[in-house]
């Protein structure tokens, strides 16, 4: 139905045409689970997480189906293994030698 994140990060007109396909959408029919779903879809293909997890809970509030709850839960795993790997940046930086 929606076109792969990872095809739209490698062409950002095209992701920028969806963009506001999708937001045009979602402001005419702001209960439609599949329009914050494809929004959801964007943003993860344009490397923006914490939209991207905005976008599917929302779908999931919308409409609870499986497909809503795994694009979630994907997004979610990425944001826990950022905020991960951040930590353990800070954590080197503070105990970097001077």
């Amino acid at each position: 139905m929606f076109e792969a994140p990872s095809t739209m990060r490698n062409n950002p007109r095209k992701n920028d045409e969806a963009l506001r396909i999708a937001t045009r959408l979602r402001n005419k029919c702001p209960t439609d689970s599949y329009a914050e779903s494809w929004l959801g879809s964007i943003y993860q293909g344009k490397g923006d997480m914490a939209q991207a997890e905005q976008h599917f809970a929302r779908a999931c509030e919308l409409l609870p189906t499986e497909e809503h709850e795994k694009e979630l839960t994907a997004v979610r795993k990425v944001l826990v293994k950022k905020d991960a790997a951040n930590q353990m940046l800070e954590g080197i930086g503070t105990n970097a030698p001077n």
